[in-house]
C-alpha cells in the first residue's frame, strides 16, 4: 500500500495526522458510585492504583495535536478496562477476574461487590462505548487523509510480569519488546 494524503496538495490546509496515540491507562480518576461497589479501603485502593496506573504516560506521549492525535481514557482502568474485549466470554483476563470490569486486584484479591448486569451497562455506556467510539474516529480521519494509520498503544511496563498475567514468559518478552532500542 503507499501512503499519500488524500487531499490537494498544492492548498494549504490544516491536516489531520497520520499517528494516533491510544493513551488507555493513565488516569486514576473514577465516580463516586463505582468507589461505592469496590470492597476495599482507601489505603488499600491507592496501593492497586499504584500498581495498575501507567503513571506519566499522558505526559510522555503529549505531542503537539499536529503530530499525532491523542485518545485519552478518562477514567482509571479499575473502573472499566478499555483495553479488554466488552464481551468476557472472548476476553481470556476475566479468567482472573480482569476482564473489561476488574472484579479482582492485581494480586488476585476481591475487588469489587458483585457487577449486576444494569452496572455493568451503565460503565460501557459511559466509558467503554464512547472510548472507542473516539479511537474508531481517530483512525478514521487517519485513514481518510493518508490511508494509513500508525496506532501507537502507550503504556509503561515494570521490570517483572504482574502476577496475573496468564503467560509471564510471553509477558517478559513483551516488555523487552517494548523498551529496547531498535526493536519498538
Amino acid at each position: 500500500m503507499t501512503m499519500r494524503r488524500n487531499r490537494d496538495p498544492g492548498v494549504a490546509e490544516p491536516h489531520a495526522p497520520f499517528t494516533v496515540l491510544h493513551i488507555p491507562h493513565a488516569s486514576v480518576a473514577m465516580d463516586a458510585l463505582t468507589r461505592r461497589s469496590f470492597c476495599l479501603d482507601d489505603a488499600s485502593l491507592d496501593a492497586e492504583l499504584l500498581a495498575m496506573t501507567d503513571w506519566f504516560t499522558d505526559e510522555l506521549f503529549s505531542l503537539d495535536a499536529s503530530l499525532a492525535t491523542r485518545v485519552v481514557y478518562p477514567v482509571s482502568r479499575l473502573v472499566l478496562d478499555p483495553e479488554r474485549f466488552e464481551d468476557d466470554l472472548l476476553e481470556p483476563m476475566a479468567s482472573v477476574g480482569m476482564g473489561a470490569i476488574y472484579t479482582h486486584t492485581s494480586a488476585r484479591g476481591a475487588l469489587r461487590y458483585a457487577v449486576d448486569e444494569a452496572e455493568r451497562e451503565r460503565l460501557l455506556t459511559a466509558y467503554y462505548r464512547p472510548h472507542h467510539a473516539r479511537l474508531t474516529r481517530a483512525v478514521e480521519i487517519a485513514l481518510a487523509e493518508w490511508n494509513a494509520c500508525f496506532i501507537v498503544d502507550c503504556h509503561s511496563f515494570g521490570s517483572v510480569p504482574k502476577s496475573y498475567e496468564l503467560d509471564p514468559i510471553r509477558a517478559l518478552w513483551r516488555l523487552w519488546w517494548k523498551s529496547t532500542a531498535g526493536f519498538t
